[in-house]
């Protein structure tokens, strides 16, 4: 039999080269995820949990009504006339990578320019408390 060949031993990469394989990782990671995304937009939504969410103006402070509806998971993919309003309570699934699908097939990105304006039940709880706790500070203030 012939002997085993001996272990070689893996090279080590500059640290320019070891970056670069480090970002190409970011990178497919963040493809993968999209990927994962993308398949779970055309799951039966009847067979994702759906919840209830806020959708919130309040942090972003758009000039708008609303919150346009987007036809697929791209931001530029607006649907012409589809709309949620500002203030208003949506239901569907939170499908990860900042896509929300809605009941009815459309889709909502859960945050604008960084700031989050889908929230889930329990910040939406938490926000609509903190409105009506600055409602009743502002009745207990008196009145000149």
């Amino acid at each position: 039999a012939a002997p085993a060949p001996a272990p070689v031993a893996a090279p080590s990469l500059p640290p320019s080269a070891e970056a670069q394989v480090m970002t190409s990782l970011a990178e497919a990671e963040a493809m993968t995820a999209a990927a994962l995304a993308a398949a779970l937009a055309f799951v039966d939504p009847g067979a994702m949990p759906e919840y209830e969410y806020l959708v919130d103006n309040s942090r972003l402070q758009a000039k708008t009504k609303g919150l346009r509806c987007r036809q697929t998971m791209n931001v530029e993919d607006r649907h012409p006339t589809a709309a949620v309003e500002w203030g208003s309570t949506i239901h569907g699934a939170d499908l990860g990578g900042g896509w929300f699908r809605l009941s009815n097939g459309m889709f909502l990105p859960t945050s604008v320019n960084g700031v989050v304006v889908l929230l889930p039940p329990l910040q939406k709880r938490q926000l609509l408390q903190q409105q009506q706790q600055e409602q009743q500070q502002q009745q207990q203030q008196p009145q000149h």
